[in-house]
């Protein structure tokens, strides 16, 4: 039964990919690439009009083995967070843009904050919980359902 699914999943996979092969391109940017950034924060609002579509040109720091991007502009500083593969495109300049040959020299960051990012899937649930605005507040606290239980348990004997 789960060979005839897979084998069924298989089949649909590669039409999707037959049917979608002029669309779907698999970029694989090398660090020190120029690329563009779409920007998907616009594609919700109302006023997206005005807006720019792509942020960029950017430099690609290096790549996660999942596919995401770390990525800094051209005045050194490193976004810290990575970037999905599907919204970076590449970058062709009109004129020719001078880059340091060692990224090290451009990037205007620690390399122990580095390190951080690029390891940002390790840490993701301790990411998640963190309010960016305000760096010592939790966002949900855990609560035990024995402490609930205890604090009905009091309210119905004083009633």
């Amino acid at each position: 039964m789960r060979a005839r699914i897979n084998q069924g999943k298989r089949q649909c996979l590669e039409k999707y990919e037959k049917d979608n092969r002029i669309t779907i391109k698999d970029y694989n940017f090398q660090p020190g690439n120029l690329e563009l950034i779409r920007n998907s924060e616009i594609e919700s609002s109302l006023n997206r009009k005005m807006k720019p579509r792509y942020l960029g040109p950017m430099i690609v720091i290096s790549k996660s083995q999942g596919g995401a991007y770390m990525i800094a502009e051209l005045d050194g500083s490193v976004y810290h967070q990575k970037v999905a593969g599907f919204r970076v495109i590449p970058y062709f300049a009109r004129a020719k843009v001078e880059l340091p040959d060692n990224l090290e020299d451009l990037i205007k960051i620690s390399k122990t904050s580095l390190k951080k990012i690029e390891e940002t899937d390790k840490y993701k649930d301790e990411v998640l919980k963190r309010d960016f605005n305000f760096e010592n507040i939790i966002l949900a606290e855990q609560t035990n359902v024995s402490d609930e239980e205890s604090s009905e348990n009091e309210l119905n004997q004083e009633v």
